[in-house]
């Protein structure tokens, strides 16, 4: 028969024959599609603890439940397990395995003690996993030589090891393994984008910085030089030819005064002799060869000029290193200044605690940016996690390695229209759907909890 459906209610065609007839197999391959082979658990925790007896050589396994290929095991009681007795010499390692066992001598799921081999440096047996007998491990002891008592500190937990245990999870929702690689790699990606970044800003402002320290210097030496040249000594004061003084009534007097500023005063105009002293008719001495002009009107106006320039360098440095810091047309230096202060020093991050009531929208939108990742997780107990982006890219974490496991089924659907998240949740008794509904709003996010059990604070880290 090529196609295969499950389960009908049966008809019976004849006293005693239906046809629809089930076996247990068929019940283990639908539950074995849907749920990996592991442990049950409670509230995050798992199930099925074994505690090693001190000085004895017994060991206790607690209460617990397991799922191994769709065939379901309960222990409803604590369950002693023996030890055989040790080697005069070799220390030994054994395992408390729980057993699946499909032979048609067995047909049974029990817990038992895996015993391992003697050796100088023991090794644990190995797991049995084939088309009859598969076996998951709650722990291992080592048992050492010449002793007829176990310790517990020689006990190692091997249940939330997926690769000999682990916890039941969903098979048609993401692996919590999966979901903390994504996020791991993601994180790395946004920590060196913001390192780079930190790295480029840190560079384009020592070069501004020194940029400004060599205008200054330039700056400094051509003003410390026109103050050299306009010194003069007091000897060289009221002398002909030299610097005059003044008299009581503010005036220079005539025998003081330079014989070519005289002779140029009695030969020249009155208009000619303002014209004379504009900045235009005034030379420039330049030893420096710092400007191009000849004249004082023309070396002010290439200073401006430079002045002028460097300000919009500086300005244009700072609007390339960060887009969002506006600086004004011809800025102060004191707006350049603020300019730099403003100057983002990285990618934007947020965290905070959200109070989640039950049916109730719980809203933060005070964020100075809008966020394209909110990372949720449910406090205090980090049983509920997840992950939220402007692209609908939604999955849910629950607490320890596993996450959808505990709850039998869980799935997820995206709200185009909110873009948001769905997020059905299923406590094994009742079904919510939606259980979470949360979406990224302009300057922060949003989420609505419809499961009591879901309900408390959420701690919350947005990225711009």
């Amino acid at each position: 028969m090529p196609e295969f459906s499950y389960f009908f209610n049966a008809n019976e065609v004849s006293p005693g024959v239906y046809d629809r007839v089930y076996l247990a197999s068929d019940f283990a391959d639908y539950f074995g599609d849907v749920l990996s082979s592991g442990l049950l658990h409670v509230d995050g925790q798992p199930s099925l603890k074994a505690v090693v007896q001190n000085g004895t050589l017994e060991t206790i396994i607690e209460p617990g439940r397991a799922i191994i290929k769709g065939y379901r095991y309960k222990n409803t009681t604590d369950k002693v397990l023996t030890h055989n007795i040790a080697d005069p010499t070799l220390d030994r390692i054994d395992r408390f395995v729980v057993r699946h066992d499909l032979r048609n001598s067995e047909r049974e799921t029990v817990t038992v003690i895996k015993e391992g081999e003697y050796a100088e440096n023991p090794v644990p047996p190995a797991l049995q996993r084939d088309n009859f007998i598969y076996e998951i491990s709650l722990g291992q002891v080592r048992v050492r030589a010449n002793t007829s008592s176990l310790e517990a500190t020689d006990f190692i937990d091997e249940r939330l090891d997926e690769d000999l245990c682990g916890l039941v999870y969903s098979l048609i929702s993401i692996p919590t393994d999966q979901l903390q690689a994504w996020i791991t790699a993601r994180q790395a990606e946004l920590q060196v984008e913001s390192d780079q970044f930190s790295t480029d800003l840190a560079d384009a402002t020592a070069q501004l910085q020194q940029d400004l320290l060599d205008f200054a210097q330039i700056f400094n030496d051509w003003f410390e030089e026109q103050q050299g040249e306009g010194f003069l000594l007091a000897s060289e004061k009221g002398q002909v030819n030299g610097v005059g003084t003044l008299n009581g009534a503010g005036k220079q007097p005539t025998a003081e005064v330079n014989t070519e500023v005289a002779d140029f005063l009695t030969t020249h105009p009155a208009e000619d002799a303002v014209d004379a002293h504009n900045a235009t008719n005034i030379s420039l001495i330049d030893s420096g060869n710092l400007f191009t002009a000849t004249d004082v009107e023309g070396a002010m106006s290439e200073l401006f000029i430079n002045v002028s320039d460097g300000k919009d360098l500086i300005g244009g440095a700072i609007t390339d290193v960060d887009p969002s810091v506006v600086i004004p047309t011809d800025p102060s230096f004191q707006d350049l200044a603020t300019g730099i202060g403003q100057i983002s020093t990285g990618v934007k991050k947020a965290t905070g605690t959200l109070n989640a009531a039950l049916g109730v929208k719980s809203i933060m939108n005070t964020l100075d940016f809008t966020p394209s990742t909110v990372i949720l997780d449910r406090t205090p107990s980090n049983t509920h996690f997840y992950f939220l982006t402007l692209h609908n890219i939604v999955f849910r974490h629950n607490g320890g390695t596993r996450s959808s496991s505990s709850f039998g089924y869980w799935g997820s659907s995206v709200n185009n229209n909110m873009n948001g998240i769905l997020l059905p949740y299923n406590n094994g008794t009742t079904f919510f759907d939606p259980a979470v509904v949360a979406q990224i709003v302009p300057n922060g996010f949003e989420i609505t909890v419809n499961s009591s059990i879901l309900v408390g604070d959420v701690e919350w880290t947005a990225y711009e």
